[in-house]
């Protein structure tokens, strides 16, 4: 019980934090301060950029996870828009009680809040980029196949099968598959196991069962499947 507490206390967590993440995104106008932005293993002066181009640290792990994609330093920020990264900033942004330059803290964001909140102060991106919230300290969807090292350290992975991943695929949802996008999905776990949401699935998981089949879009749909499963279990 006592891991099933802590789950639900970790979730409750991060949906605070989105929250806060969405409310800091709406009150303030604008992708990006209007100056360019770019991502660099160092501070050091370049002559390949304009002058007043803001510059942002990457981890050698960012930078080769960006290389991977054929991005190359300096990378504009607005080349990875939309995604997700752990990333070390002053302290003193977050927490008045610090002095600039006084210590770091370790914050989960957006790029555009990043490049928003942060550009004038240190700011280093050290993981990424992800391509949701869930690949970081969340829970993603994924087949026996995926590269469970390209999740962040904190995030859970859930198997499904190869034609649920392909189900998925055909949406336009691609591996691994945030949970997320799928709150209003339900699934079927094996002839023991029954049907459960998505929501449900990590204790449904906690249990042993394991998926079976889906998504499908209601309740009904996954109980006929069950249903099928009964009658013509092999």
């Amino acid at each position: 019980m006592a891991n099933i507490d802590k789950y639900i206390a970790e979730q409750q967590s991060r949906e605070l934090a989105d929250q806060i993440i969405r409310v800091v995104n709406i009150n303030k106008p604008g992708a990006f301060p209007n100056h360019a932005m770019c991502l660099v293993t160092s501070f050091q002066q370049r002559s390949d950029l304009p002058l007043h181009t803001s510059l942002i640290k990457m981890s050698r792990v960012v930078e080769n996870n960006l290389k991977a994609i054929g991005l190359n330093e300096p990378v504009s920020l607005r080349l990875v828009q939309d995604k997700w990264w752990l990333a070390n900033v002053d302290a003193s942004v977050d927490n008045p009680n610090f002095e600039s330059g006084g210590c770091m803290a370790t914050v989960i964001g957006t790029t555009e809040y990043l490049a928003r909140r942060y550009w004038d102060v240190y700011c280093e991106f050290t993981h990424g980029p992800y391509g949701s919230r869930d690949e970081i300290d969340g829970i993603c969807l994924v087949t026996e196949s995926f590269d469970r090292s390209k999740l962040g350290a904190k995030a859970a992975a859930i198997l499904i099968p190869g034609l649920s991943a392909r189900r998925l695929e055909e949406q336009g949802i691609h591996e691994p598959f945030p949970s997320s996008l799928l709150e209003d999905k339900w699934w079927v776990c094996g002839m023991g196991g029954g049907i459960c949401s998505t929501k449900d699935l990590p204790l449904m998981i906690h249990c042993g069962r394991h998926v079976t089949d889906g998504p499908f879009d209601s309740k009904a749909k996954a109980e006929y499947q069950f249903d099928c499963l009964w009658e013509s279990p092999e």
